[in-house]
């Protein structure tokens, strides 16, 4: 909950609650931690969502769904292998290790 790290006026954690999606943006801060905030502004312009107070499951989906293609693709030197890093985050949503369900990634205050 960062200043530096507010999308559109969001704190990324009230963007991203799912483990699958920390993850993905665990792995994005790894290798290229200054694109995490223009791609996921880039993912709300093209998913159009608003109010993730009001978000359920398939919305973050959505805007999941949408930040991956553009992670692949953004800034001059674009995410190292985007796509394999994605794959071997879904291994783990797919065997049952992490869930995609908005609210699952539980963190302390």
């Amino acid at each position: 909950r960062a200043r530096g790290y507010r999308v559109k006026g969001y704190d990324i954690a009230d963007l991203v609650t799912s483990e699958y999606g920390v993850g993905l943006i665990l792995d994005n801060h790894v290798n290229r931690p200054a694109y995490i905030k223009p791609c996921l502004e880039k993912a709300l312009d093209q998913t159009g969502l608003k109010r993730p107070q009001n978000w359920g499951t398939a919305a973050e989906r959505r805007l999941i769904k949408a930040y991956l293609k553009i992670r692949e693709t953004h800034g001059r030197y674009p995410m190292t292998h985007a796509a394999r890093r994605a794959a071997v985050t879904k291994k783990y949503l797919d065997n049952g290790t992490i869930s995609d369900e908005r609210g699952s990634f539980q963190y302390n205050l």
